[in-house]
């Protein structure tokens, strides 16, 4: 019999999942099961109609997103932070992970230089990549390192927004 089993939380090699009610009613100590993963595209689907609609009639959302060379150029928009020495930003992680994992480093450098200004930064993956940790780090460096910033991260889901604002709270260097 197939039921539904809902991942609830994805932390590096562990899953915490939601299994459906019929599930513990039938459950035998010892049993053996097997489980197949599927992905809901649900939340992709929203995220690409978002993009689909700032490109067609809304101006002012669709120069936000995707602005023009000419926009960028005119705004003469200069490196918020430039990055001289790798290691020693890799020395002022709040997260010393993100320095093994040289796209995750990346992304934070990027955001934190400012490269795509004004254009919005996007991180994006499958569970289990460190796209929170990420995210979490460049809050971090930015609130910590640009006074003044405004930071607006959005999330799939309200578990995701929990565990962004949760991980932003550890060890708290985000007021």
């Amino acid at each position: 019999t197939a039921l539904p089993i809902y991942v609830h939380e994805v932390r590096k090699e562990d899953l915490r999942l939601k299994f459906a009610e019929k599930f513990h009613e039938d459950f035998i100590a010892g049993s053996k099961f097997h489980v197949r993963f599927t992905f809901n595209r649900l939340g992709l689907k929203l995220q690409h109609r978002a993009v689909e609609r700032l490109g067609s009639d809304n101006i002012a959302c669709q120069s936000l997103a995707f602005p023009t060379r000419e926009a960028i150029e005119i705004k003469r928009l200069r490196p918020l932070r430039k990055i001289d020495n790798r290691e020693d930003f890799k020395r002022m992680l709040f997260n010393k992970n993100i320095g093994t994992n040289n796209e995750q480093l990346q992304a934070v450098q990027h955001i934190l230089a400012g490269t795509s200004r004004p254009a919005p930064y996007l991180i994006f993956g499958p569970p289990g990549t460190g796209k929170t940790m990420t995210t979490v780090e460049a809050i971090k460096q930015v609130w910590k390192r640009l006074d003044g910033s405004t930071i607006l991260a959005c999330t799939p889901s309200n578990s995701a927004a929990d565990d962004l604002a949760c991980r932003l709270l550890e060890k708290s260097h985000v007021p």
